[in-house]
């Protein structure tokens, strides 16, 4: 099987009228048994997602995957969720490999990269719990965030000294790794996290470390939402034990990120604002991170929690607070935790959206539709009771689908 795909990316600019047209270099691939091989010159396309890939039905066939010279830089998810890949065979000349390129190759064993490769792509080989042997680029600048995280096999990893700094999050999750050589980069956020048996990191004498924001070993986020409060049956006269959502509104009480819209009830039918969007996306963020929400409400009740949001990059528009939010818009407002927590367990698809943090919430069981179709209904209105459950699904991952 041999293909050949040329890539033409358009991009009008209106100043007068100015018209720009790019067109990517060609490349070949050609699958024959299990063995995919890529060829061509320069940079390989950029996709949204896995499933835009030219050999995306025949993904579960691949067992080796062959970059030829010529190549310099791998697109964003252009071999995520190769799952059956053994190995990988990247060429000198590699200058740069994209977001999620190599994401979920679950099969893959060892990663010789290149000394010519300078740039990464954040995740870009999240979730290889295979992946025990691993040779790192000598002129590699950095580590973005989430690379190796859920590499679950490594177990000793050699940092270059050209690597001046590793995100946060970058090897997460990393069960089996008990040593690591530092050199002199400085480090993110809880970088090592979820590594309980890292006894041994190595760095440069003439470096100062400063382990920035939480613990860089053993603390995890998702344990920072504990119960804080105690639900009781009788607490909300308009939720019932039979109620579908009732567990999930408990749960949401009990760790603080919900409560009632009175006294006694919550109003699991009401639609919710952007205000609302934000009060929680501020609590999601502020707890995970920092283990507390400490919130003072002003004059304007969900003043502070816009404040937080928009200090800490989590929205990027001026909303009109008290608008109901689309299912759509709330999914984009709180997804403010790292993509580490959204862990691949499905293959489940909306049909109706292609919003790519939509889809990640879909493939991490977080959400599945409302029909039998596995519809979203982006534009729909979303409920209290929704809410609750989608909330619910990010932080108890037992409850995932």
């Amino acid at each position: 099987m041999k293909k050949t795909v040329k890539i033409v990316f358009a991009l009008l600019f209106m100043a007068a009228v100015l018209c720009i047209t790019v067109t990517a270099s060609e490349f070949e691939w050609n699958l024959e048994g299990d063995t995919l091989v890529v060829s061509g010159a320069g940079k390989l396309p950029d996709f949204e997602h896995s499933g835009q890939v030219p050999w995306n039905d025949s993904k579960y066939d691949i067992k080796h995957i062959v970059i030829e010279s010529g190549i310099t830089y791998v697109g964003n998810f252009m071999f995520s969720g190769c799952v059956f890949a053994e190995s990988v065979i990247l060429p000198e000349g590699l200058k740069e490999i994209g977001i999620q390129s190599f994401a979920y190759c679950s099969a893959l064993t060892s990663l010789y990269m290149p000394d010519s490769v300078r740039t990464l792509g954040y995740e870009a080989f999240y979730g290889c719990i295979a992946l025990k042997d691993l040779k790192l680029s000598e002129n590699l600048k950095s580590i973005p965030w989430s690379t190796f995280s859920i590499c679950e096999a490594l177990e000793s990893v050699y940092i270059p000294d050209s690597v001046e700094f590793i995100d946060y999050y970058a090897f997460k999750g990393c069960k089996a790794l008990k040593s690591v050589r530092l050199g002199k980069a400085r480090l993110g956020q809880n970088v090592f996290g979820g590594c309980p048996k890292l006894v041994e990191v190595i760095t440069d004498s003439e470096i100062s470390h400063e382990w920035e924001g939480i613990p860089f070993v053993y603390t995890d986020g998702m344990d920072n939402f504990r119960i804080v409060n105690s639900y009781k049956d009788s607490l909300f006269t308009d939720v019932k034990p039979s109620d579908w959502f009732k567990s999930n509104v408990e749960y949401m009480y009990n760790v603080g990120i919900m409560m009632g819209s009175g006294a006694d009830i919550f109003e699991p039918q009401k639609h919710l604002t952007y205000a609302h969007a934000v009060t929680m996306a501020a609590r999601l963020h502020s707890i995970y991170y920092t283990g507390k929400a400490d919130f003072v409400q002003g004059d304007v009740w969900y003043g502070v929690y816009l404040d937080y949001c928009v200090k800490n990059g989590l929205v990027e528009n001026v909303y009109d607070m008290n608008a109901y939010i689309t299912r759509e818009a709330f999914v984009r407002i709180i997804n403010v935790l790292p993509a580490c927590e959204l862990v691949y367990s499905s293959n489940l698809v909306p049909p109706d959206t292609d919003n790519g943090i939509v889809k990640s919430f879909y493939t991490a069981g977080i959400l599945g539709g409302r029909d039998s179709s596995n519809n979203f209904y982006p534009d729909s209105y979303i409920t209290r009771a929704e809410i609750s459950t989608v909330i619910s699904r990010l932080l108890n991952k037992k409850s995932r689908l």
